[in-house]
């Protein structure tokens, strides 16, 4: 398998990723991956119970925060 460089934690200064080692064909991988993760975790959110400021507000945040990134 290709090491994508998207789907790795930057260890670069600020957060950023290493965009000299980005193609083409490493987007797509790496949007479906986080996707998935998003769509997980949006599963768990939906399927706890209760409906108080934690779970309604906290925790979607949480989630927009994975797909915003």
């Amino acid at each position: 398998s290709m090491r994508n460089p998207l789907l790795e934690t930057p260890t670069a200064r600020h957060g950023a990723y290493p965009f000299d080692a980005v193609k083409p064909e490493h987007f797509l991988p790496a949007l479906e991956e986080a996707i998935g993760a998003a769509k997980a975790k949006l599963e768990e959110f939906k399927n706890k119970k209760g409906s108080d400021f934690q779970h309604v507000v906290v925790e979607q945040m949480e989630v927009q925060d994975q797909v915003n990134y």
